[in-house]
């Protein structure tokens, strides 16, 4: 039974700017790189963005090659069923919800912070929180409009989002020592630090939305063809901005005081720089920016969600626009409930909160992109079932052991929030493999039209 889909028939550049969206490119130059440099590392964070961007254009590739030979490809847990069968299928999807979930969760929190920030004295009364829902409130039914009305908003705020990164990364650069910078950059000798682990873990955060690629791309008139330019388009530009604004920064502090900077005034890092060369007005605008990239990110972010959602409530067939209604509604509801939580535990929105659901996301997302390539090397040997030719088992393996390597890495130095606990730092990490036991104890063992 088919269904109408639900926002229209987009195009590459529609997927891409979810898929960057869900990424929030300012969010993430102005959060994720001084949290990675206050981990202790000197000199590789921009080569660790490359490498990280390398490996998942290398991941995306695959996909792209798995779906020539699919007749039907989706979200991940579309490969690992046909890979890995479908009761693995549905404990994957539930920990890619979960991870989205918590995403969205955290991604909330933040929105409440930033927002009661801007407002300053006027808004000091009034909790992050009611901030948090009622961005919510409003982004969830938006995801439900029309693609190209979704699609003018986010091109809007990712051109405004591009324009000041061009120019702020112009300006620091502009005033660095680029000659002393460059001696020490890229210099793959510091990824043995004890801290690479919590370093890796923001930069993996940085990339992700990029599933939304293989999520819609089957809603475009020429499916292949929009998978092929949005995977390149989306992966390339966000590696691009990273690795660029990391650098820059890193060049405007120097390399040997970038991380003492970082750790002093994480928060502040780029906002003292650009107080200090454009102004203090311009970090004003840059606040509001941040508040409108969140929302973006909410916002693109719903659809993921919502295919999820819509798999499990409707797992026999396509749902119609209604019933995906019905995913939405449910979707809010937990997020609602979710944040309601919190403030009633008195969790901090910045320091507990998006931290907590940052981490838990990563396990999740990461542990997923695992199960995909294992569903291709399990593929390989069972006839009609294969995704890739032989010829593509050594890039599988490869790539394979990058995802098991950058895994390792976060795994062995988990402690991004409780730095001082070893045991609290791994419950994300166990949440995530209750999360997948539990699911793939109780999904049936096949799925019929």
């Amino acid at each position: 039974m088919g269904g109408k889909p639900l926002n229209g028939r987009p195009g590459a550049l529609t997927i891409s700017l979810f898929v960057i969206s869900a990424a929030a490119p300012l969010t993430t130059v102005f959060g994720a790189v001084p949290a990675a440099f206050s981990s202790g590392m000197t000199s590789i964070v921009p080569e660790m963005f490359l490498l990280s961007g390398l490996l998942y254009l290398a991941f995306y590739m695959l996909l792209l090659s798995a779906a020539r030979n699919m007749p039907a490809s989706g979200a991940y847990h579309t490969y690992i069923a046909r890979g890995m069968g479908w009761r693995v299928s549905f404990a994957m999807a539930a920990v890619s919800l979960v991870s989205y979930l918590f995403i969205q969760l955290g991604v909330a929190a933040l929105f409440g912070v930033f927002f009661r920030d801007v407002l300053g004295a006027a808004g000091a009364g009034v909790s992050p929180w009611i901030w948090s829902m009622l961005a919510l409130a409003i982004a969830n039914p938006l995801a439900r409009r029309p693609a190209r009305t979704s699609t003018l908003i986010l091109g809007i705020v990712i051109g405004v989002e591009l324009s000041v990164l061009v120019v702020v990364n112009c300006f620091l650069l502009f005033h660095a020592d680029i000659s002393g910078s460059l001696r020490r950059s890229f210099s793959g000798t510091g990824l043995m630090h004890d801290r690479t682990g919590a370093t890796l873990a923001f930069i993996v955060g940085s990339f992700v939305g990029l599933e939304a690629i293989s999520m819609f791309k089957d809603e475009s008139p020429q499916a292949a063809r929009s998978e092929r330019i949005a995977t390149y388009l989306s992966v390339l530009f966000m590696t691009g901005v990273y690795v660029l604004s990391s650098y820059c920064i890193e060049a405007y502090y120097f390399p040997s005081d970038i991380a003492v900077q970082a750790s002093r005034r994480q928060e502040l890092l780029y906002f003292d720089a650009i107080g200090l060369l454009l102004g203090q007005w311009w970090n004003w605008g840059i606040r509001i920016l941040l508040i409108v990239s969140l929302f973006a990110c909410i916002l693109s972010l719903s659809r993921n969600v919502d295919e999820y959602l819509s798999s499990f409530l409707f797992p026999r067939r396509v749902p119609m626009q209604a019933e995906r209604g019905r995913a939405c509604h449910i979707q809010t509801a937990m997020l609602v409930a979710g944040l309601m939580l919190c403030l009633f535990l008195g969790f901090d929105p910045y320091r507990m909160v998006f931290p907590v659901c940052s981490e838990i996301a990563i396990f999740g997302i990461v542990v997923t992109q695992i199960f995909v390539c294992l569903s291709f090397v399990a593929g390989v040997g069972l006839r009609g079932k294969a995704m890739i030719s032989r010829a593509m088992m050594p890039w599988a393996a490869l790539v394979l052991a990058g995802l098991l390597i950058e895994f390792g890495f976060i795994v062995m130095n988990p402690q991004i929030v409780y730095r001082n606990s070893l045991l609290l730092s791994c419950w994300p990490l166990a949440a995530i493999g209750l999360t997948g036991i539990l699911t793939f104890l109780a999904a049936p063992r096949r799925i019929t039209a």
